[in-house]
């Protein structure tokens, strides 16, 4: 059985915080951070059950990394040299356009309202 510090180490070695070791085993992270400083005493079941939190959450990270790597790869295969390489310049088309659209866009000038001069009514 592991003492305290080791239980501690042996998570901390492994890259895992004390609540993702609870999310596998039936240990609430308070409780284990408790055992890990000494707070509480620690039992056989509590040992057991956070070495097998911290092995599970280390599996399932391995299997995470796993599955990333392995849709990298799949992304990376297949794909190149299928089609064409897509030019940055614009073509006569794209220019074109481009031209349509800013004679399309361009801004009248604005009207001006005549607004009627009022007679002075002082006489």
């Amino acid at each position: 059985m592991l003492n305290r510090q080791q239980l501690k180490k042996y998570r901390e070695l492994r890259g895992l915080s004390t609540r993702q070791v609870a999310e596998y085993c039936d240990i609430s992270q308070p409780m284990i951070v408790n055992i890990e400083t000494g707070a509480r005493h620690m039992t056989q079941y509590c040992h057991d059950e956070i070495v097998r939190g911290i092995n599970e959450a280390t599996n399932a990270l391995r299997r995470r990394e796993a599955e990333k790597e392995d849709a990298a790869a799949q992304e990376n295969t297949g794909t190149e040299g299928e089609d064409a390489p897509i030019s940055q310049e614009p073509t006569r088309a794209d220019i074109s356009s481009d031209e349509d659209k800013k004679e399309t866009c361009k801004k009248r000038p604005a009207k001006r309202k005549k607004i009627p001069k009022q007679a002075d009514d002082a006489g």
